[in-house]
């Protein structure tokens, strides 16, 4: 008897494995050439002698009261120096210029192939501070910046207090002075309806700040501090003397404006010339030298 044959299994058909190309694809060649091609272009621009910086084709804007050669030699781009534009950091130029006292802001901007524009945006002065033989431009912030002019036109403050030293440019006025100078610098004669051209702003040690006018009267303010007597005062001070000048001016010769309740201060008028003894008398005033 014959046994039956057993047929065997088929062999299971597994995933088939796709081995990578041991050589390079040609994504991968394109993006290398590329790579190339972008550093060599990189290297070529940060040396190329087309890109040098010429010094003498700096273009400098805005500068009033700094001097051109300073603020050349801030940037640190000598006249015999090259260097690449490309290689240039601009903010640490712009950093190097916004240390000078008179600049405020400043902006370096490159222009292909060999040129820099330098912008910059000075302080503008609202008041001279002056002590002793010096005298400075001071803005807003109180910042003293740069020396002032025999005529600049701006509101004159002398410091002759023994107690503050001789001003330098960079210096920054103390706050209180700050504000007393811009209250007090912004009166005018005719704010006051005084007659006068003109009027003189000075700090003593004894009497504080000091009006002047050449008409021949003399208004002391006084010192100001931060809680007893704040510079806010001024206003009503200012509005006391205009009341009192409005008296008769030519009668004014100093006024002491200590603010009361009830009173603006104390005043000394002008003494008035006596007459002569012989008018006194009422005898005819004698004729002989």
């Amino acid at each position: 008897m014959a046994l039956p044959v057993r047929l065997p299994r088929s062999r299971r058909r597994g995933r088939s494995i796709h081995r990578a190309s041991a050589g390079i694809s040609q994504t991968r060649l394109v993006a290398a050439l590329a790579l190339m091609v972008t550093g060599g272009s990189l290297y070529w621009l940060t040396t190329a002698e087309a890109f040098a910086l010429d010094p003498s084709s700096i273009k400098l804007d805005g500068l009033r009261y700094t001097d051109a050669a300073v603020a050349r030699a801030a940037l640190g781009l000598e006249e015999d120096a090259r260097p690449n534009l490309f290689r240039l950091r601009t903010s640490h130029l712009e950093s190097a210029l916004l240390a000078l006292p008179p600049v405020r802001d400043a902006r370096v901007e490159v222009e292909l192939p060999d040129r820099l524009h330098v912008s910059v945006e000075e302080r503008v002065p609202i008041l001279v501070w002056a002590h002793g033989g010096t005298a400075l431009l001071a803005d807003v912030e109180g910042r003293l910046f740069a020396p002032a002019g025999a005529d600049v036109g701006l509101p004159s403050i002398y410091d002759a207090r023994t107690s503050t030293a001789v001003p330098q440019v960079g210096d920054r006025l103390d706050d209180l002075d700050l504000q007393a100078a811009r209250l007090l610098g912004a009166v005018r004669p005719a704010d006051l309806g005084s007659s006068a051209a003109s009027l003189s702003l000075s700090i003593q040690d004894d009497e504080g700040w000091v009006m002047e006018a050449p008409t021949g009267w003399r208004a002391v303010f006084g010192h100001y501090t931060v809680s007893l007597r704040p510079p806010t005062s001024i206003e009503m001070q200012v509005a006391c003397l205009r009341g009192l000048l409005a008296t008769g001016e030519g009668a004014v010769e100093q006024v002491t404006l200590s603010l009361s309740d009830d009173r603006c201060g104390t005043f000394v008028p002008h003494a008035t010339p006596s007459p002569p003894s012989s008018e006194r008398s009422g005898a005819p005033p004698s004729r002989r030298p």
